[in-house]
């Protein structure tokens, strides 16, 4: 039977697609991952055991398919491409996308003219009304700005003393932004754009935010700093073949509420489209309640929805402030501006000044060790010691731990913030007033 035939080949794609999955995912464990509230590794396997499992199926009902009976290889089929949607939805990748088309058109073949064909066929015009609408949805962008290589590091830095001061002060190393901002090396070009969108950005939106009588200003460097603590970082370094035209804008850049964003400030997004040829407004559809993200952004795009979404998140800021009746946050200066706001970016909520002042003269090392105690069996332990300990540790001969992201966001802002302090420190990227210096 030709139907069986072709649902025992499905199978057994499924199946060395999972096994490719599962050993890949094994493989490449190690190093920095994207955030995953499962954990990257265990997401990856989850994703690859699901459809293994499905394809077991597949082939275990191959023999009942050929003795007439669909009823088991059609929940197989339907198995597969509801996996196979949730993973595009999810990562966007092409092979998922394929294995849905594969497992609808399959169950298909099986039902032929019966009744059970026509949820299949309406999974499968959704799902071509789905890629039709991602295509539709992408921008016309003009070419890419040309790179301009230049030395940003003064001369004498001496990084690696703040590296361990900071540690030992404020529990956390401060991240290390200088290579993204001197145009040269293999993202020379991806620089290049990020620079030329940041400023033509944080223009326009400084200029809607006047013409809405917005409190807050946003600076070229605190978009530009939270655009990799976010996420740029990794696309910058080890993920650099997402960086065109496939980074997700939560997975990859952090950008969780973007929708409200884009809900609150339309006309901000229309100027950015006009202006860069993006297609940030088409970038979801109305799914009843719900917005569907139809594909992963562009490089520009993952610029213009950080700018915007910083806006969204320091105005909220201020209207917390304003609801505590504390200072406002435009009055306060621009260190404190940046930490205060990043805070809220990264939990939503406003933090008190004290603790802020704390992130800011980076000496937090005895609270986040608190914090530890406090939370010991509750929560993971983050990976910071109190300054005593990470003294004697070095004085030992251990290195400065590895420190990813957590769960804590004084942790979090305090890598950023002193990614901050050290481009000021130790370059001539940007000026004092946050802006890019001239080339």
């Amino acid at each position: 039977m030709r139907a069986a035939l072709v649902h025992r080949v499905v199978g057994f794609a499924t199946v060395a697609l999972s096994a490719v999955h599962l050993i890949a995912v094994i493989a490449t464990r190690g190093g920095i991952k994207p955030y995953s509230t499962l954990g990257w590794l265990n997401e990856r396997l989850l994703v690859g055991g699901a459809v293994l499992l499905a394809g077991l199926l597949i082939l275990r009902a191959s023999r009942a398919l050929a003795e007439g009976r669909r009823g088991f290889a059609l929940v197989g089929c339907g198995l597969l491409a509801l996996i196979c949607s949730l993973e595009h939805l999810r990562s966007f990748a092409p092979m998922p996308l394929v294995f849905c088309f594969v497992a609808l058109g399959d169950a298909l073949i099986i039902s032929g003219r019966r009744w059970s064909a026509l949820p299949f066929a309406a999974g499968l015009a959704v799902a071509l009304t789905f890629v039709v609408a991602a295509h539709r949805s992408r921008g016309d962008e003009p070419g890419h700005a040309t790179p301009a290589p230049r030395d940003i590091v003064t001369a004498g830095a001496d990084y690696d003393r703040f590296l361990v001061d900071t540690y030992l002060s404020s529990g956390v190393a401060p991240k290390k932004y200088f290579g993204f901002f001197d145009e040269r090396g293999d993202t020379a070009a991806a620089e290049a754009e990020l620079r030329d969108t940041v400023i033509r950005a944080v223009a326009l939106t400084n200029a809607y935010a006047a013409e809405k009588n917005l409190d807050v200003r946003v600076t070229e460097k605190e978009v530009a700093v939270t655009f990799f603590a976010e996420g740029g970082a990794l696309l910058f370094t080890t993920a650099t073949d997402k960086l065109d035209g496939a980074i997700h804008p939560v997975r990859d850049e952090g950008l969780d509420n973007f929708r409200l964003g884009f809900l609150r400030f339309p006309t901000l997004v229309q100027t950015f489209d006009t202006t860069f040829g993006t297609g940030l407004g088409k970038l979801t559809a109305a799914v009843g309640a719900s917005r569907v993200l139809l594909r992963p952004m562009t490089l520009r795009e993952a610029v213009l929805a950080t700018t915007l979404m910083y806006l969204f998140e320091k105005q909220l800021t201020h209207e917390l402030r304003d609801d505590a009746k504390v200072p406002l946050l435009a009055g306060l200066p621009l260190d404190e501006q940046f930490v205060t706001t990043s805070l809220v970016y990264n939990c939503g909520l406003l933090f008190s000044d004290e603790r802020v002042a704390g992130i800011v003269a980076l000496n937090t090392a005895d609270y986040l060790a608190k914090v530890n105690a406090d939370n010991a069996g509750k929560r993971p332990a983050l990976p910071v010691l109190s300054t005593a300990e990470a003294t004697a540790r070095l004085a030992a001969g251990e290195s400065i731990p590895l420190q990813l992201t957590s769960w804590s966001a004084v942790y979090h802002v305090l890598q950023r913030y002193g990614a901050w302090v050290a481009l000021a420190k130790f370059t001539t990227a940007f000026d004092a007033s946050g802006a890019f210096t001239a080339r």
